[in-house]
């Protein structure tokens, strides 16, 4: 755990400093551009795609994942948007608030409740085997 954060840890801060290095510190206007709005686009939910048709298990629980999904993007466009506007001072505070975004929990999460609960409706304990194998490979883990 303690290595995985260490190393989200530097990549947050890695990509604060590059960003800040890197775009011009000209003050964003009220108005200009919101966390929603990019430079990663939010996912639309299955739900809201059908206009509230589909309801089933399927159609819902992709829907969630898909709002829990946007939270994290609108995580990473405030840390994009705010990065070039961060004063020295701040950088330890600003590399706090990008580790806010919560992703190793998420991940956990995901390992921890998503994948059980899918491979248990469906009666199958390897239905998410070959997942679980290819999620623990991601950066943010813990093992």
């Amino acid at each position: 755990m303690r290595h995985s954060l260490l190393f989200t840890t530097s990549c947050v801060a890695l990509i604060s400093v590059y960003l800040k290095m890197s775009a011009p510190s000209i003050p964003l206007p009220a108005g200009t551009q919101w966390v929603d709005q990019g430079p990663l686009p939010l996912v639309v939910t299955e739900v809201h795609r059908s206009n509230g048709e589909k309801k089933d298990m399927f159609s819902v629980g992709a829907s969630h994942m898909t709002l829990l999904h946007n939270v994290i993007l609108r995580g990473f466009n405030s840390i994009y948007l705010q990065a070039p506007h961060v004063k020295d001072d701040d950088l330890g505070d600003f590399v706090q608030y990008s580790l806010a975004c919560v992703l190793q929990a998420h991940h956990d999460d995901e390992e921890a409740e998503l994948f059980p609960r899918l491979a248990g409706v469906v009666k199958n304990p390897d239905l998410m085997k070959e997942s679980l194998e290819e999620h623990r490979k991601s950066p943010t883990t813990s093992t």
